[in-house]
């Protein structure tokens, strides 16, 4: 253990090489003692050997800041201006271990992570509440719910039933107007985008929705030559808008 003011007065030639000495000393133990140095200047190191920790004088010369245990044990790491009851050890692989037990608790629903990011998507005055992704299917289709308040509604309808005979202008439709009530609620009439799949290069089909509400849509096929009942056609609706 050795410190020095660093100051070299005026002496003899042993007295100078012993305060010479000293000096050194200081500064190859960095200098280390139970009580801090009586002379500091800023970014001065201080091997405390009372707590035993590497401390480093700040910038403004106010204060020490912990750098490194001086003990033996693991990587030096020491955690500074940390919250109260966080990490609070020096040794790296007690660093490592204090990070593992502040991970975040799967029940926290503070933050987002793996076990929250899909779930129940809700909302407080707009604010996200819950989970960033919902996914449900019911016997009206799948819906996903977005945390920003997105909603798409899907489903796929086998129209291999209806007969598209109907003639309007040159075009031919289906007889009825079918409603498809969506999955999950929306909170003004969404946008439909809807198609028709079939395997025939010879004719071009679609669906035109008449109505768009809410919670239901009405929707008809339309085709470019008549097509009897019993010709495979599937039909996928979509509805995308908002939840909130």
């Amino acid at each position: 253990m050795s410190q020095h003011d660093y100051n070299i007065a005026d002496q003899n030639g042993l007295s100078l090489q012993s305060d010479l000495n000293s000096v050194f000393s200081a500064i190859l133990s960095n200098n280390s003692g139970a009580t801090e140095p009586t002379v500091k200047v800023a970014y001065q190191f201080w091997a405390d050997t009372t707590t035993g920790i590497l401390k480093q004088r700040n910038a403004a010369n106010t204060a020490w800041i912990n750098k490194s245990p001086l003990t033996s044990g693991g990587d030096a790491a020491y955690i500074t201006n940390t919250p109260a009851n966080n990490i609070t050890s020096t040794n790296q692989q007690a660093v490592n271990n204090e990070l593992d037990t502040l991970k975040v608790n799967a029940s926290d629903t503070s933050y987002y992570q793996r076990s929250n990011i899909l779930g129940t998507a809700s909302q407080t005055a707009g604010v996200p509440t819950g989970a960033i992704i919902e996914r449900g299917t019911n016997a009206n289709g799948e819906y996903v719910r977005y945390a920003d308040g997105t909603q798409v509604c899907t489903i796929k309808v086998d129209a291999t039933g209806q007969a598209v005979t109907s003639a309007t202008g040159s075009l031919f439709q289906a007889g009825s107007e079918l409603t498809w009530t969506y999955p999950a609620v929306f909170i003004a009439a969404p946008s439909p985008s809807s198609v028709v799949v079939r395997n025939d290069a010879s004719l071009v089909m679609g669906v035109y929705h008449r109505t768009v509400g809410t919670t239901t849509t009405t929707w008809r096929i339309w085709s470019s030559v008549s097509i009897a009942a019993g010709d495979v056609k599937d039909v996928y609706l979509t509805a995308t808008g908002r939840w909130f």
